[in-house]
């Protein structure tokens, strides 16, 4: 879980996937956030899957972060 003063950074938002694409669609290149998962899931080696960080990179591309 994100610590609650992380969560008041300007790069933290609780959206859904399609809200963060909205969001970023039309930026530069290297406009980030980071959300968390709607799902949270096991990843099969080891940790768990609680964030997404949603990255302007030729598109939008979504990176789970496994903690």
């Amino acid at each position: 879980m994100l610590p609650a003063h992380r969560k008041k950074e300007n790069w933290y938002r609780d959206l859904t996937r399609d809200e963060a694409v909205e969001l970023l669609s039309g930026r530069e290149d290297g406009t980030f956030l980071c959300r968390p998962s709607s799902q949270p899931t096991k990843h099969p080696e080891g940790g768990i899957h609680m964030h997404t960080i949603d990255i302007v990179c030729d598109g939008v591309k979504h990176v789970k972060v496994i903690m």
